[in-house]
């Protein structure tokens, strides 16, 4: 137990043994699943862009097709939306791309020696996938430079596991790594630890520069991410309160311009794609699909067992006592992170299509983490005070008891023994804590 107590006193170690973890996971894919690739379904589109432009210099998409092999034809039916001009629109934002690239360039450099010829397999796929794994590990890094701001080692190191390990964020950091999920993450997770420093940095342009490039790339990976410009709310209503936002903005009005500039500037290749392939500068992609705002689907997105935040992740549940803890402690933040998870919650709840297609837990949320963790490391705080030894052993082995069960449940996953999409609850009876059983007969227990 001292050891225990010792280890979880050092929030890096933790930070570096999460990370190892990690880098290890991939290598071990072919345990789970022996055909297993991250350029797939969504992944596939976000990537798309690199070879498309890089290799097949097709920006209007109608030569692309030509490059792709049958099972690729197949990913990109429904990703490559032809127009009425004849040009084929790459329904995705390009942002993940963006931060995929330096990646892709490094793998294309050792294919030089390789030789591949195809461009969604082996030496690129790797390179998606230690993308996705580095911006994680940056995104918990700035994570943890939040949370010190909140709490001590321990709670730090506790709050780091149950994220890691409690959430999907795991997953898309590994198996669907081609996602824009963990990327958004990465980037929600700086931008944040960068507006609680913005007092100690408000004067400084560079600060305000680099402020608008997180918040472009937010944007650029996930356009609902807008909504995590609510984090300025933060230092207006701390630090000028006594101003208001109209003054904030006269005071500000070079910075805030800077800030605008740099945030469209990575936006920009968003922007030219568009008028290239759809002769407008601004377009709706997802042609067909709609938001249904009147009627959202809140009770399914976060109790289903289809889909449900909570349901498939319950470790989530933890948030509330902390809620209300840090709504005495730290107001101002407590409103805004509420804000933010709420408005998410609607526009997710509205979607068309609310379950968000195939995905392990739902995903619309993984990104949206970081404003999980604060409030489920105040919980860890309260626990931990807590004097009761038999109570306090009973909430921990409950804990371990969610993080097994997470871990589990994704490996079933991996494994295909969890519906991609559409899990109902007797479904899911059929295959809780079941190693071999699950709705696809011939998934069995061969890998062991």
């Amino acid at each position: 137990m001292k050891i225990l107590k010792s280890l979880l006193a050092n929030s890096r170690l933790i930070f570096i043994l999460i990370s190892l973890l990690l880098l290890f996971i991939p290598f071990s894919m072919q345990i789970f699943a022996r055909s297993w690739n991250p350029i797939t379904s969504d992944g596939f589109g976000y990537y798309l862009y690199l070879p498309q432009i890089l290799k097949f210099k097709d920006i209007s998409g109608t030569q692309t097709w030509d490059f792709l092999t049958k099972a690729e034809y197949g990913e990109a039916t429904g990703r490559l939306i032809k127009l009425e001009n004849g040009n084929f629109l790459n329904k995705y934002p390009i942002g993940t791309s963006l931060l995929i690239l330096p990646f892709y360039f490094f793998a294309d450099s050792i294919n030089n020696f390789i030789g591949q010829k195809d461009f969604f397999k082996g030496i690129y796929s790797i390179s998606v996938t230690a993308a996705a794994i580095f911006y994680c590990i940056i995104g918990l890094h700035f994570l943890s430079k939040t949370l010190k701001k909140f709490f001590d080692e321990t709670v730090i190191s506790i709050t780091l596991i149950l994220i890691a390990f409690g959430t999907n964020l795991l997953h898309y950091s590994t198996y669907e790594s081609g996602f824009s999920h963990v990327f958004s993450f990465s980037i929600i997770s700086i931008f944040l630890y960068m507006i609680l420093e913005f007092k100690k940095n408000k004067h400084r342009l560079l600060f305000w520069i680099f402020l608008g490039l997180l918040y472009g790339f937010a944007i650029a990976i996930r356009p609902t991410n807008f909504i995590v410009g609510l984090l300025f709310l933060i230092p207006v209503m701390q630090i000028y309160k006594g101003e208001g936002i109209i003054n904030f903005a006269k005071t500000n009005y070079f910075k805030i311009f800077l800030l605008f500039i740099t945030s469209l500037a990575i936006l920009m290749p968003q922007i030219i794609y568009w008028k290239l392939v759809t002769d407008q500068f601004l377009y709706f992609s997802y042609i067909g699909e709609t938001f249904n705002f009147l009627q959202p689907e809140f009770f399914k997105v976060l109790f289903s067992p289809r889909k449900g935040l909570f349901f498939w992740t319950p470790i989530l549940l933890f948030i509330f006592p902390g809620f209300i803890i840090m709504i005495r402690k730290r107001k101002v933040v407590s409103i805004v992170f509420l804000s933010i998870i709420i408005l998410q919650l609607y526009l997710v709840s509205s979607w068309w299509a609310w379950s968000y297609g195939h995905s392990f837990g739902h995903r619309a949320f993984t990104e949206f983490l970081i404003f999980f963790s604060i409030p489920l490391g105040f919980t860890v705080d309260l626990f931990l005070k807590i004097k009761q030894k038999r109570f306090k052993l009973f909430i921990f082995i409950f804990i371990l008891f969610l993080l097994f069960l997470n871990l589990f449940q994704m490996q079933q996953y991996w494994r295909g023994l969890i519906t991609r999409d559409g899990v109902t609850w007797d479904e899911y009876k059929k295959i809780f804590l079941q190693p071999c059983i699950g709705i696809i007969d011939w998934l069995r227990c061969d890998w062991l």
